[in-house]
């Protein structure tokens, strides 16, 4: 029996970050000279003890990076926008109770689960980022534009 090779590559090792306290998780728009080029580009999570995490996929590989700050709002012609994920979803307060990655036909996926039933699901499939919310309060929401 043939068995397909992952397809979800990592960059790094993903941190142990379960149990931290969730403190704000934002959601990166990405915009090139002036047009939409990714809604869902990265996810941007602060924990309490690690700081702010910077978190995608590309072309199958996960980066998740300990960063200092957030990504600069304007650059040139690259603009970023943000999206309070965690305050429109209930979700700052709540620990991070797990972090799961998934191989998914053409792409892969990372779930974020926090206390409350409440999770983040980073998807990306065919060239398609998205993101996803269920739980925690606010109304679930899926994000999601063609690179």
């Amino acid at each position: 029996m043939s068995r397909e090779a992952p397809l979800l590559v990592y960059r790094e090792a993903l941190p142990v970050v379960t149990g931290e306290r969730c403190e704000s998780v934002l959601l990166q728009a990405h915009y090139y000279r002036g047009q939409l080029v990714n809604e869902a580009n990265v996810l941007f999570l602060r924990l309490s003890e690690s700081g702010w995490q910077r978190i995608f996929i590309e072309a199958g590989v996960v980066f998740w990076q300990t960063v200092e700050t957030l990504d600069s709002p304007d650059q040139d012609r690259h603009h970023y926008t943000l999206t309070d994920l965690g305050a429109a979803h209930a979700l700052d307060g709540r620990r991070l109770i797990d972090v799961i990655t998934a191989d998914l036909p053409a792409g892969g996926e990372i779930r974020l689960l926090f206390s409350g039933d409440a999770c983040v699901s980073f998807r990306h499939v065919d060239g398609r980022s998205r993101v996803v919310v269920e739980g925690g309060g606010g109304e679930a929401r899926a994000l999601e534009v063609a690179e």
